[in-house]
């Protein structure tokens, strides 16, 4: 605060900065000269949030003699901010004023205007209510009778107006000037009758105004918070709250989170417009602050406010700049909010925040690492709070700001100086010492069992909302503040040791002088990048930080579990089967495989896991007998609905034995006795079921006793899935978490182990997550960033101040509006959810029956594709089932390393060569992708190599040559063979080309009246690969339907191929890279995914496009395309006749003469062709196939028939596009020799064939 000499010069004594810019100049510092300039600034210190400048004053600080010095705007600021505003209290005479006002205009428009007639008594009791409303006593008009108004209306109106007397029993009347008497008796009745009805309501909303008008005006707190605002903000009136509930509700409500939502909606409305907007619910505080950082639109928040809805955008501004005063940094590293105060379980998380930080010319970017600090909320507090008077901002909310930066000193020491020691046998004896899971979780097994027996029924909602009707959590819930965000990345060095420094500090702060027992006690949670930093700043800088306890996010924990069972279940089938039961969308596959989504990883997983077991269970009671199975069942059957009374039920010995049954049937499916595909899934329903659902269960109950049980069973996945860092400093998290001092397991178990935001049960959540859920996803609108202001080092400073109030203002807003996204408890136990869960998860236990049910009774025993029913390869079988064995192996064998060596634990773990199902699709992928020259670099040469061996043992032994070289040495011969050792064939092309070249009579165009025939493959090979992501198979048979029928002829034929299992061609595909990918064409919306060319690599595929066409075609939207020609389209031995009609609709029948099962669409061509009467036939393929087969079938015929009709082959594309007469060639063939052209068939056949070889050139 001072230099060395303790004096304050060179440096402003306001805000203690050194140096500040005024329009882009450095300002001057002025010295404190006069004693009464001196006296004037102590005597307004005490109205003033400067807490620099009243630490100062306070401390008795005499300015002069210390030679301070100032900024001139920082005085001007300062004596803005304290000077002194008296608001004038509306007198009783004001109050009749403004009522005898509003009466008046009354009488002007009603009776004066409109020609009503009413009596003075009703007149009496509007003023009444009026004067109520404008906030004045009702009994100070008690005595204020009819003649005092009557008077001060003949004053006012004159001769507009006449009063005259009605009768004894109903008094004076009033009525415009022009009324005869006759007229205003007359029309008395029935005006009078009319206000009647409507003064009830009249009056109800008088009676309401009144007690708005009564509500104090609303005013900042200081400090100015989200949790300070939502706390000061004015309650509803009782009988405002009850006149809203009825009118939205009636006498019955329902839907009572909705209705409590809307009264309170429409309540704040009402307070806000009476009152002019001095009256600020919490509704529109958190609506202006909420849209300002959701949208970052001044425009959107004018319209809300000017409709009455939110707070203006005005003050917005200055409330914001009001966070950035409070959150700023002034000596305390606690955040407002936070009691300094001991026991209560105070804790703090720090994560990085990288939203919205690229500026245009890349300079300046804002990387922050944001950090809140939660604790209990213990009764006494709130008690504390409402006997404790709140401070308020005086003045005006500020709209600038101007603060001090934190300094944060450089940390130099290399992190690979730490050292780590082993985990002793104490500490191991310790956590093995600790309560087991048989012993204690019986309880919550027996529960479960009785969840997972209803969830059978379909009515039941998912684990956590069933829990939250049963689980019981005594803890309080906790305020989350929000500390001055530091502006660097969270990875740097420096400042994850100030991150540690700042906990320490919190943690003195809320405990010093008060309970020496938790006196420096600190908690702290970061994600594994930063955790090991810190781990290793600890370890360097002991033992400054030895009372800090480093935990590892769960949040992020838990997804990098999910990626390694992504891994575990990547091409296992299982994932095609989510998307075909529409369980899982296509485009979100990776990213569920990978673990990169939190909310749907959860709800997946438990959805797949839950189908699974029900049928491993439905296994299991297959084995019992029926007496068993019939008093298991009707006893769960009996369970009574009342809560109290389910776990007393479920103590029965019966059920208690068949838990045990099912456990040890569940645990030897997991050993293999029931084939390798059951143990795979059974190690799957494991992890998800019971090791995953326990670590949330602790989450959630704030368990950590049984987290430290539950936590090797995550690390042995980590071990054995590839995931190094998890599995590495997960287990020194574990030996830290077990080996920590007493009081710390106290604080954890008081609460801070996980975070409670509401008062639902089975409601906590993960430490981590809470910042996930607000500052990193609320904090920022991705309409706003900082470009506009990040030249203002003050405003860049000001936005990174408040975004953790920013958000904290947008989860406030989602809270109001009932949009809290995340898998709660609460969400899963509405109606809608639980009908939506139970019906996809019945509508994937039926797709795995379809595919194959791993746990049925004719289940495979070996570990097979559920989706293609591929067997796994003997090495990727062993890999997945000792998942668990294999990580347990790996663990000890790392902790065994690292006792002996110290170093050992900062050394890397060396990663596994993953042996999943999509490795050898990978394998593949990459073999076929190696370049020729790759394949010749290694393989180069390999004749000529093998030819100088010969050479030289020739010249230098006596060794026969001839009887070496009669045993081959390659696979084959190097006659026959590629460089690399492939084998090597002839292009079937180069017959097409010797074919193409007897031709006499070259067509160079094609007759109009003629019959198409396209090859089906080929076509669709030509417009897939131009086919672009998004583009829908509606799309793709509209293209294909119009390429066909565009020609000339009459009549179309597509001929398309079939792909069956077990083929002769199987061979050949998978040289072509051909994948056992199961795809499903569910409709013409359906988009593309993928690339063409990986599409056509896959027969599922290709099958289901030829399939669909035919069943797309079938519509009569696609009269249109057919042009009026007649189509014929063949797949899979079924051919169906498109026939267009006047009536613009399409005629569908089979023809029984062309119904052909071919493989081949080249095949099918032929076959084709034999129905055809057209005298010329265009054949659309470039396959040498089709050209010998055509070959082959007009050989047949003599030459009387073969002239009869024309045979053009359209063959090649592009500039390479030409015809081919089959006819001319078929007679020159037979000229030459006749039979020719039918052997040719034959000769194909072998030298054609995809295993013939051809000499090496």
């Amino acid at each position: 605060m001072t230099d060395k000499q303790g004096l304050l010069k060179g440096k402003c004594f306001f805000y203690g900065k050194v140096r500040k810019k005024k329009k882009g100049k450095e300002e001057s510092l002025f010295a404190i000269a006069t004693k009464d300039g001196c006296d004037t600034l102590v005597q307004r210190a005490h109205l003033s949030k400067n807490n620099h400048f009243k630490s100062l004053i306070l401390g008795g600080v005499d300015l002069i003699a210390k030679e301070g010095e100032y900024h001139g705007s920082c005085r001007v600021q300062f004596m803005h901010e304290t000077e002194r505003h008296d608001h004038k209290v509306a007198t009783p005479h004001d109050l009749h004023k403004i009522a005898f006002s509003s009466l008046s205009t009354f009488v002007q428009t009603e009776i004066i205007q409109n020609g009503k007639v009413l009596f003075m008594s009703s007149l009496l009791e509007l003023y009444k209510a009026e004067y109520s409303g404008s906030g004045g006593d009702p009994k100070e008009v008690v005595t204020y009778n009819s003649q005092n108004l009557s008077r001060k209306f003949q004053y006012r109106f004159g001769d507009e107006i006449r009063i005259a007397h009605a009768d004894m029993r109903r008094g004076n009347y009033i009525c415009k000037a022009s009324f005869t008497d006759e007229q205003a008796i007359a029309k008395l009745h029935d005006d009078f009758k009319e206000y009647e009805e409507n003064a009830k309501i009249r009056y109800a909303a008088l009676h309401l105004r009144s007690q708005i008008m009564k509500m104090p005006t609303t005013k900042t707190p200081d400090p100015t918070t989200v949790q300070n605002l939502k706390e000061t903000a004015p309650e509803i009136p009782q009988q405002l709250n009850l006149f809203f509930r009825t009118l939205l509700g009636g006498l019955t409500p329902t839907h009572q989170d909705t209705l409590e939502r809307k009264v309170t909606s429409m309540a704040s409305d009402a307070i806000f417009n009476v009152s002019h907007g001095t009256v600020k619910q919490w509704k529109h505080t958190a609506m202006g602050l909420g849209l300002a950082s959701l949208t970052g639109s001044k425009l959107s928040l004018q319209i809300l406010n000017r409709a009455g809805h939110s707070i203006s955008y005005n003050e917005t501004r200055g409330l914001e700049t009001e966070f950035a005063y409070s959150v700023s940094f002034e000596g305390l590293d606690a955040p407002g909010g936070i009691r300094l105060l001991p026991n209560r379980a105070t804790a703090s998380v720090w994560d990085n925040n990288d939203a919205n930080i690229d500026t245009v010319d890349g300079k300046g970017t804002l990387h922050s690492t944001v950090e809140h600090t939660y604790q209990n909320v213990l009764p006494e507090d709130n008690r504390c709070a409402a006997s404790t008077a709140k401070e308020y901002i005086k003045e005006r909310n500020r709209k600038s700001f101007v603060g001090n930066q934190r300094e944060i000193v450089p940390f130099r020491k290399p992190l690979k100086s730490a050292k780590f020691t082993g985990m002793t046998t104490s500490t191991v004896s310790r956590s093995t010492n600790r309560r087991t899971k048989e012993e204690t979780n019986l309880q919550l097994k027996q529960l479960d069992l009785y969840w997972f027996w209803e969830l059978r029924k379909g009515k039941t909602p998912l684990y956590a909302g069933f829990m939250s009707q049963y689980a019981s959590d005594p803890l309080p819930i906790q305020r989350i503040c929000y500390m001055d965000p530091i502006p660097k990345s969270p990875t740097d060095n420096a400042v994850v040791r100030e991150t540690m420094i700042c906990t320490m500090n919190v943690a003195k702060e809320t405990g010093q002088d008060w309970a020496v027992v938790t006196y420096d006690l600190a908690v702290v949670t970061y994600d594994l990048a930063v955790a090991l930093k810190a781990y290793s700043i600890q370890a360097i800088e002991q033992p400054r930080f030895d009372k800090l306890l480093i935990m590892l996010g769960n949040f992020h924990t838990e997804l990098a579990f999910y990626g390694a069972i992504g891994t575990m279940i990547n091409e296992s089938g299982m994932e095609y089967i989510l998307k075909e039961a529409e369980v899982l969308a296509e485009g979100s596959m990776m990213g569920f495989l990978k673990g990169k989504f939190y909310n749907r990883c959860i709800r997946i997983h438990e959805l797949l896991a839950n189908v699974l077991e029900i049928k491993l269970h439905n296994r299991f009671l297959q084995d019992l007998s029926q007496e068993e199975y019939e008093s298991f069942r009707d006893l769960m059957d009996a369970i009574p609905r009342e809560q109290s009374k389910v776990e007393d039920h479920l103590t029965d010995p019966i059920i208690t034995q068949h838990l045990q049954k099912y456990e040890e049937f569940f645990h030897s499916v997991m050993d293999g006795s029931h084939g390798q595909t059951a143990q795979f899934w059974a190690i799957y329903i494991f992890l998800i079921n019971r090791v995953h659902r326990e670590v949330q269960r602790c989450v959630k109950m704030n368990d950590v006793d049984g987290y430290i049980n539950v936590f090797p069973a995550m690390l042995n996945v980590f071990f054995a899935l590839n995931r190094p860092n998890y599995a590495r400093w997960g287990t020194l998290f574990l030996q830290q978490l077990r080996s920590a001092d007493p009081q710390l397991h106290k604080i954890l178990a008081d609460g801070a182990f996980s975070i409670r935001r509401t008062t639902k049960q089975y409601s906590r959540s993960a430490v981590d997550i809470s910042l996930e859920q607000t500052v990193n996803r609320d904090a920022l609108s991705s309409l706003r960033g900082i470009v506009a202001f990040r030249n203002s080092e003050s405003a860049v400073r000001r936005w990174s101040l408040t975004q953790s109030q920013r958000a904290m203002a947008m989860t406030e807003l989602r809270t109001f509006a009932g949009l809290e996204v995340g898998e709660s408890a609460i969400a899963q136990c509405l109606p809608s959810r639980i009908k939506k869960d139970n019906s996809q998860m019945r509508g994937l236990g039926q797709k795995i029956e379809e595919f194959c049910n791993p746990f049925g009774n004719n289940a495979p025993t070996t570990l097979v594709n559920l989706a293609t029913g591929r067997a796994a390869t003997k090495t990727t079988e062993e890999y997945l089932v000792q998942t668990m064995m294999r990580g347990q192996t790996d663990r000890d064998k790392f902790l065994d390393e690292w006792n002996k060596d110290s170093t050992r634990f900062l050394k890397p773990l060396k990663r596994l060569r993953v042996n999943n199902f999509a490795s050898k699709t990978k394998n593949k992928k990459e073999k076929k992708a190696r370049g020729v020259q790759d394949v010749i670099s290694n393989a180069a040469s390999l004749k000529d190599t093998f030819i100088r061996i010969i050479v030289v043992v020739s010249e230098n032994s006596i060794f026969d040559l001839r009887h070496f070289l009669t045993y081959p040495i390659t696979q084959y011969p190097l006659s026959l063979a590629h460089a690399d050792g492939a084998h090597l064939k002839t292009a079937k092309s180069a017959l097409l080309k010797k074919l193409e070249g007897l031709q006499t009579d070259v067509p160079t165009d094609t007759p109009m009246n003629c019959a198409r025939v396209y090859d089906g493959g080929r076509l669709i090979h030509s417009i897939l690969s131009l086919v672009n992501f998004g583009t829908t198979f509606g799309s793709i048979a509209r293209t294909v339907l119009s390429t066909v029928c565009n020609g000339s002829g009459s009549e179309v034929y597509v001929c398309l191929d079939k792909y069956i299992e077990n083929s002769i061609k199987d061979s050949e595909r998978q040289l072509r890279g051909t994948v056992n990918t199961v795809y499903t064409i569910s409709g013409p919306d359906q988009s593309v995914r993928q690339k063409g060319q990986t599409l056509l690599s896959s027969s599922s595929f290709k099958n289901e496009l030829g399939k669909f066409l035919l069943r797309e075609w079938q519509k009569d939207h696609y009269w249109s395309l057919l042009n009026g020609k007649t189509l014929y389209a063949s797949h899979g031995g079924v051919c169906y006749k498109y026939t267009p009609n006047e009536n613009q609709q399409i005629h569908v029948s089979s023809p029984a003469h062309l119904q052909a099962n071919h493989e081949e669409a080249d095949t099918l061509i032929a076959f084709h062709l034999e129905n055809i009467t057209y005298n010329a036939v265009i054949i659309r393929s470039s396959d040498t196939d089709v050209l010998v087969i055509l070959i082959g079938f007009l050989g047949k015929k003599n030459l009387k028939e073969r002239t009869r009709s024309t045979i053009i082959m359209d063959c090649g594309s592009g500039n390479s596009r030409r015809y081919i007469n089959v006819t001319n060639i078929v007679n020159v063939l037979e000229e030459r020799q006749p039979g020719l052209s039918r052997a040719l068939l034959g000769y194909h056949a072998f030298t054609g064939c995809d295993f013939t070889s051809s000499f090496y050139r």
